[in-house]
Formats: C-alpha cells, structure tokens, sequence
C-alpha cells in the first residue's frame, strides 16, 4: 500500500515571522535576500486594524505584502515537488522578483489564468489509485495568500459543533 507524506514532518507550521528550518527558528529579520519582495497594498497589518474580522474581504487583502510574505514564507517551508512547469522553489522566486507586478496586476483584474497541474497516482491497496494534484509554485503561493485571508471570515461562521476540515479541530474531537 503506498503512502502520502505531508510536507510537514514532525511538527505544526511555526507561527507568522517565524520559521523551522533544521530544528532551528528563523524570524523574519533573519530571512535572506533571494525571496521575492511583495509591495503591499497599505492595509493595516494583522492585528493593527480596530477590528480584524470586520473588513469586507478583497483581491487587496490577498495581496496585502505581509499576507504574502507570509504566504511565500508558508509554501516555501512546506516544499513539496516541483509542478508541471518543473519549477523549484528557489527558482520561483528569482523569477517572482521580475513578473510580481505583472501577476500582481492580472490577479486584481481578474485575468489570472492559473497553470496546470501535474498528476500523479499514489497506489492504495487492492489495486485502486489516489489521483493527487500538484499545483506550480506561484499556484500554491496564491492560494495560501487566499486561504490566509479567506478562513478567518469563514471560521466565524461555523456552529460550535463542527469539527471537519477546522483548524484545531478534528472528527475524532467530534465523537468525544
């Protein structure tokens, strides 16, 4: 029976300007120069306007520079394999340096068109298949930008009571 790994072994991702690398913490002002540098939108940053969650969610939110520096800082600790451009993580980013205006101005236009995604087929037993996706580098980055944004509002919304698919919780807390 084949097996699917998460990127993350052995622990939770560390928190916003905080990163493991080789059981080391490395915070933002430690972070070298060869990752790409997003220009933000002005909004204020997490925790610093007069009520996080109360802001109606937009594109510029996605985009804010510190969602996407954390995003990058996110995609690039998780590593995972290339995608079907066989671009690697290191190579995004010296190519995001360039074309981050340009993708930046197709995503608040709505023009983006996102690669394609490379397929694989992980085999579980009795002969049957797991068909997993893997989406490009920039794929990933965009929607770990909009998942950062996105799951505080929806969060909010979900009754006490629902466990799936919830940061935190679980189905196994569901039946105890």
């Amino acid at each position: 029976m084949g097996e699917a790994r998460s990127a993350i072994v052995g622990g939770s991702i560390p928190s916003k300007g905080q990163r493991k690398v080789k059981g080391l913490s490395v915070t933002s002002e430690q972070r070298d120069d060869n990752r790409p540098q997003f220009a933000g939108s002005g909004r204020p940053a997490a925790g610093q306007g007069p009520c996080e969650l109360c802001y109606p969610v937009s594109m510029d939110n996605v985009l804010d520079s510190a969602n996407m520096a954390d995003a990058w800082e996110r995609v690039e600790f998780n590593k995972g394999v290339s995608g079907p451009d066989a671009h690697i993580i290191e190579e995004t980013a010296r190519s995001l340096k360039v074309s981050w205006p340009e993708l930046k101005e197709e995503l608040r236009t709505e023009t983006y068109q996102p690669g394609p995604v490379r397929t694989i087929y992980i085999s579980k037993e009795k002969g049957k298949y797991l068909m997993l996706g893997i989406p490009n580098v920039v794929n990933r980055l965009i929607q770990q930008a909009s998942h950062q944004v996105l799951s505080p509002h929806d969060e909010k919304n979900f009754p006490p009571s629902s466990f799936g698919f919830r940061p935190g919780r679980s189905s196994w807390q569901a039946i105890e």
